[in-house]
């Protein structure tokens, strides 16, 4: 997870403890453009009296247009705009404002997802077993062997992900990616070949949102959907019991809901900011000076042009190796199983 449909940049400014959400926009009144003020006509009175009486009706014509040319104007003014709701599993409806309307009226986000809603603490993950997520964030594994987790985002791709794909093949190298569920239905031939190569894949949303934006339903409609794009692809039983939230953005009820669901939140410790593209040398730099053990590092693989992150993958696997860190999926980072 750009003129982009969302500010990727927020995505790698995480906030320690709680999102740095955004405030809904201020729609103000005192802005409106007021009715114009007409001035009232000047009319200098003809020398001859007589010419008045004999034109009654110019004059009558002329008092009318006047007074529908500034009433109009004013009613106008008066009536405002309307602002359409757009709709959307994470959409927001914009409220009807007129000029009689208080200047500190706010936009309330309401969400119409395009699926059923789902209770907001359930969402089917296919895992077999009973899950114990930790109450907390989770932005870097055990220190105790030196390993680390790649991971990915945004994803897939039909173009940066099979590259990508390709250079872990080749080096025999186990990521984990955390795919959006729209991109996970569209192309589910990476999703299997992402987890035929022994990568693990996590969950990153439906479409992006901002999550302590949306209600819990919304949030609920948004993991259980990219859940159903991960099974379609992959069965029914594969597991997914971790979750990336958007723009690193998420708050106490967000984590909590998400915690009740059995989903461990995953965040990072190490990103070298490939989505701004500032060169393949800066990608590798960034990540090898901050690489450690037990970290989990942030990388981009779907949505927009990801060439550099893709030719500097080989290089940041290879100073791993060189510094003596091996490596692997976010589970076995963690102490689970490989899935």
């Amino acid at each position: 997870m750009s003129s982009d449909w969302w500010d990727e940049r927020a995505e790698n400014q995480p906030p320690e403890d709680i999102s740095q959400a955004e405030t809904p926009p201020i729609l103000d009144a005192a802005s409106f453009t007021p009715a114009p003020h007409w001035p009232q006509p000047s009319l200098a009175a003809p020398a001859p009296r007589s010419r008045f009486r004999t034109h009654p009706l110019l004059l009558l014509t002329l008092s009318v247009i006047l007074i529908l040319a500034g009433g109009g104007s004013a009613l106008a003014a008066v009536r405002g705009f309307n602002v359409r709701p757009v709709s959307g599993p994470s959409s927001v409806a914009l409220a009807t404002t007129t000029a009689t309307a208080s200047p500190t009226a706010t936009l309330a986000p309401t969400i119409a997802p395009t699926a059923t809603a789902l209770p907001p603490h359930k969402v089917d993950l296919g895992c077999s077993g009973p899950l114990h997520p930790p109450s907390y964030v989770v932005r870097s594994g055990q220190t105790s062997k030196n390993s680390v987790a790649l991971t990915f985002d945004d994803g897939p791709s039909p173009d940066w992900t099979a590259s990508i794909l390709t250079t872990l093949e080749q080096t025999h190298t186990p990521a984990t990616f955390f795919v959006v569920g729209a991109s996970a239905r569209s192309y589910p031939d990476l999703i299997r070949r992402e987890a035929a190569d022994g990568n693990v894949i996590a969950m990153h949303t439906w479409d992006h949102p901002y999550m302590t934006k949306l209600s819990p339903a919304a949030r609920a409609w948004e993991l259980a959907s990219t859940a159903k794009a991960i099974h379609s692809a992959l069965g029914s039983n594969y597991c997914v019991p971790y979750w990336r939230p958007p723009f690193g953005d998420y708050n106490g009820a967000v984590v909590a809901q998400t915690t009740a669901m059995g989903l461990t939140t995953v965040t990072w410790n190490v990103d070298p900011q490939d989505w701004s593209s500032p060169g393949v040398p800066a990608i590798v730099d960034r990540v090898l000076s901050a690489a450690k053990p037990g970290s989990i590092i942030l990388l981009h693989d779907g949505y927009f042009h990801r060439q550099q992150t893709s030719e500097a993958l080989p290089l940041i696997i290879q100073g791993l190796h060189d510094r003596g860190l091996k490596p692997v999926t976010l589970p076995q980072l963690l102490g689970g199983a490989s899935h």
